[in-house]
């Protein structure tokens, strides 16, 4: 990873919190040139905004920098303050793979590293080969990585990351993890395609196991071999059942459309009053090429925000797979 010039930064996530005034918070995305303008819900107020990568990655965000947070913004309703502008340093990268006690890949792990100075953590999902890569909210520091799954908790602590760098082969053995089949799926919402995250998943066989979706829809779970019944329950949405064989090693996949069963019309807050804060954020220019600014309509976007609004924290409170 190389630094590159300091330019725009596009697709990144600002969000002003109401600290003194009221108990207001509302949010925008940089576009192309950078720039942002938060413009609704805004009372008059003192606020705390923050420019950062989202980290669940699902309203379209660049990834691969550190949060920063001007606090003390003072905001008047019905006039703008201008120029309240970031400049993003890029993050430390760690990336390894984490297995199960017979070395199998673990999928959707749920993989932290939290800085031994504090203030600085960041944390990545495995994928179907075991492999993370934490790219965003890492600064020049030393950090304890935790590998989560099914209950289970294990770390490597004295991990040196130096930014922009990557800190490579972090593994991590889950010797707690017992060997298995591994059922894997994600539930999805028919109508927009996108993950349904805390979504109730009950595997009924040999092993009766409950869990939940992870914020992007996944789930995972390592089971002896037989005969399962696997379903899902959503609220407001269709419920779920299949058959599924699971074999003592390798994996199954099990992947749900979810059809609402009613809606909802999110509606935002009014503008006509509202105070206004702009500004632009730039960094050095693509941290992590291989992640592309996506491009998200913006109704998706307002509906996955208000949505997840009450995950915001996961990075700062990031909870075990149930």
């Amino acid at each position: 990873m190389e630094q590159g010039t300091v330019t725009p930064i596009a697709g990144i996530l600002v969000v002003a919190t109401q600290t003194s005034g009221g108990s207001r918070s509302s949010w925008a995305l940089t576009d192309k040139d950078g720039s942002y303008s938060i413009n609704n819900g805004l009372t008059s107020g003192t606020y705390r905004v923050t420019a950062e990568v989202y980290d669940l990655l699902l309203l379209g965000e660049t990834p691969g920098y550190i949060t920063t947070t001007t606090s003390g913004v003072v905001v008047m309703a019905g006039e703008e303050t201008p120029y309240i502008d970031f400049a993003l340093s890029p993050s430390a990268w760690i990336s390894g793979t984490i297995t199960a006690s017979n070395g199998q890949p673990i999928f959707r792990a749920l993989v932290t590293a939290n800085s031994t100075t504090g203030g600085f953590s960041g944390y990545e999902y495995t994928n179907e080969t075991g492999f993370y890569r934490i790219t965003t909210g890492l600064n020049s520091s030393t950090y304890t990585v935790t590998a989560k799954y099914q209950g289970f908790t294990q770390s490597k602590t004295g991990v040196a990351a130096t930014a922009p760098n990557e800190t490579k082969n972090v593994n991590i053995q889950m010797t707690a993890v017992p060997a298995g089949g591994e059922i894997i799926g994600r539930i999805t919402d028919v109508v927009n395609g996108l993950g349904i995250g805390s979504a109730t998943v009950q595997i009924t066989g040999p092993t009766n196991v409950q869990t939940k979706t992870d914020p992007k829809g996944y789930y995972s779970y390592i089971l002896n071999s037989g005969s399962y019944v696997v379903s899902t329950s959503v609220p407001g949405f269709g419920v779920n059942k299949t058959s599924a064989q699971v074999a003592a090693t390798g994996i199954t996949r099990i992947y749900y459309p979810a059809t609402a069963a009613s809606g909802f019309i999110v509606t935002p807050l009014s503008g006509a009053n509202s105070g206004k804060i702009s500004g632009t954020v730039t960094g050095q220019s693509s941290p992590v090429p291989e992640f592309p600014v996506a491009v998200v309509p913006a109704i998706f976007s307002l509906a996955i925000f208000l949505i997840l609004l009450g995950t915001r924290r996961l990075k700062r409170n990031k909870n075990s797979r149930a």
